[in-house]
């Protein structure tokens, strides 16, 4: 169903792409669209053996042509606190009135911490309780 997922596999297949699908029927349709969509969260590159970092996942998918998640904030350091992590999660996911589920944080450069992808997510505690 998607030829754009299939011709970018075709064109670089040394990449594999990671993404959620997201759309009609699929966990509530919480970001209420009518298609079946991916957004692509990070891409691994075979040939190097590591994960593409930020600038090369953005060029990669603008030259493949696929959806990238968003990106709510870049900078050069890190020094939030939990509770600002915290804080930051809450919201909706836009043009909704639906809580989302959080927020992913990853570095841009070095993806790759020893074995570990460095990256975690903070989940949005309004998201939660309504799960419950």
């Amino acid at each position: 169903q998607h030829p754009e997922l299939r011709d970018a596999l075709r064109k670089m297949p040394h990449l594999v792409i990671q993404g959620e699908v997201y759309g009609p029927k699929i966990q509530l349709n919480k970001l209420k669209v009518s298609d079946l969509s991916l957004a692509v969260f990070s891409i691994y590159d075979i040939k190097r053996r590591t994960y593409c970092n930020m600038n090369e996942l953005v060029n990669n998918c603008k030259e493949l042509g696929l959806e990238m998640v968003d990106i709510l904030y870049t900078g050069d350091s890190f020094d939030f606190t939990k509770d600002q992590l915290l804080e930051m999660a809450k919201g909706k996911y836009k043009g909704t009135t639906n809580d989302r589920e959080g927020l992913v944080f990853r570095l841009q450069d070095q993806v790759d911490v020893g074995s570990f992808k460095a990256s975690f997510k903070v989940i949005n505690n309004d998201f939660l309780e309504k799960e419950k």
